[in-house]
């Protein structure tokens, strides 16, 4: 009896295949299966799902000179309009990192209103919107130049208005920190993937919304998704195993006899829920319980 079955590669060659038949080069992940769902998640996570959303801003909130740019994005993420156009280029790179996001959980917006005809984008802007999405509001943070991915300003606006929208960050009980990090120290310790707890005006103490990175760069939340479904995997592939007989037993009364080789796939996986399976010989589904 050969027992052929590697659902977690099943899982990464499908999460390749959404991938690519969304326009993005897989190529960079081919052939690492981990490497692969944390591109996934990476790329989930970049995006942002179209739905209607309120807006908000801060008291005083400034355009800098965007206010036509400002409009056009707040009336489309009110209307729940794909907001890609208003993104990075690098949205389109699987593999690109985004530091500001990875540890502060802070999109930036290009505030042209003209197309890019070659790219489908709106025309770059030096000054770019600063903004935190969850799946209901938008947070206007601030208008600054491109290159302020570093500024504590930021959260500090995040915190003396909306604190409910990064609350999940804070520190509870702590009252300072030992060393305050100015911004420049902010940027030298992102760009070696190290990550900072940060200390706002009254005290409160946060540590990066968006969850920081490992040494490697790989963001956290994005590594435990990979990690996670990789157990998940290993462990409905040791179920079935451990539980062939039944199975197979299943299968014959259904007509269907396994052969010596008994090759295993994935036919879809409902994460935190069930994983179905067919064994390809006989076309034989059966389903597995997380």
């Amino acid at each position: 009896m050969d027992i052929q079955i590697n659902l977690f590669t099943d899982v990464a060659d499908g999460l390749r295949r959404v991938m690519s038949e969304a326009g993005y080069d897989v190529s960079s992940i081919e052939i690492d299966d981990h490497k692969a769902l944390i591109a996934f998640a990476k790329w989930n996570r970049y995006l942002i799902q179209p739905q209607p959303r309120h807006v908000f801003k801060p008291c005083g909130f400034d355009s800098a000179g965007h206010s036509a740019g400002l409009e056009m994005l707040e009336k489309a993420i009110i209307s729940g309009d794909d907001l890609t156009i208003f993104m990075s280029r690098n949205i389109a790179d699987i593999t690109a990192r985004d530091g500001l996001l990875d540890h502060w959980g802070i999109h930036h917006f290009h505030l042209g209103t003209q197309l890019e005809p070659r790219h489908r984008i709106m025309k770059r802007t030096g000054q770019l919107l600063f903004c935190r999405i969850d799946d209901h509001n938008a947070y206007f943070i601030k208008v600054a130049p491109h290159g302020s991915w570093y500024q504590q300003e930021l959260l500090t606006i995040l915190h003396e208005n909306w604190p409910q929208s990064i609350e999940f960050a804070r520190i509870k009980g702590a009252t300072g920190v030992e060393h305050q990090f100015n911004d420049d120290e902010v940027k030298s310790l992102r760009d070696v993937d190290s990550n900072v707890l940060l200390e706002v005006a009254d005290g409160a103490v946060y540590m990066g919304p968006g969850m920081g990175t490992t040494g490697d760069g790989t963001n956290v939340m994005d590594l435990m998704y990979a990690d996670r479904i990789r157990r998940t995997a290993r462990r409905i592939e040791s179920r079935i195993i451990d539980n062939f007989t039944e199975i197979k037993n299943n299968a014959r009364l259904q007509g269907r006899h396994f052969g010596p080789t008994i090759p295993f796939a994935l036919l879809e996986a409902q994460i935190g829920s069930h994983w179905d399976v067919i064994e390809t010989g006989t076309r034989y589904r059966f389903r597995v319980w997380e």
